[in-house]
């Protein structure tokens, strides 16, 4: 069974993400987050944690597959991948795994209030 998805950690990395390429962090399209277990990639047709972007109803919504417990390095990752499209951002590589690695740490390095449990 996978772990859990974080909402806020998604959100704070396009936010961190956008200001490091800066675009406003909010995207014009859905998304969809499928989040699968190593051992049910083959029946959800997924090989790795990537980011789809899909055609439904007459607009393009985004869909994020998630392989296994997201790491802070996947959630940089999908926020790269997200704004580089949402913005046809032209990014090399290099420059795509410097920002990935720069939402990382911000992420590490940062708690939601719904972390915070007072003390009993």
């Amino acid at each position: 069974m996978p772990g859990k998805v974080s909402e806020d950690k998604l959100y704070r990395s396009l936010q961190f993400a956008a200001q490091e390429l800066h675009v406003s962090p909010e995207l014009q399209s859905s998304i969809y987050v499928f989040h699968v277990s190593a051992a049910d990639v083959k029946a959800a047709g997924v090989e790795m944690t990537s980011v789809w972007k899909t055609l439904r109803n007459g607009g393009y919504r985004y869909e994020l597959w998630v392989v296994r417990e997201p790491t802070d390095e996947t959630y940089g990752s999908l926020a790269v991948s997200l704004l580089k499209d949402s913005f046809g951002l032209l990014l090399e590589q290099q420059e795509a795994r410097r920002v990935k690695d720069i939402v990382a740490m911000k992420l590490a390095m940062t708690l939601s209030a719904k972390e915070l449990k007072p003390n009993k």
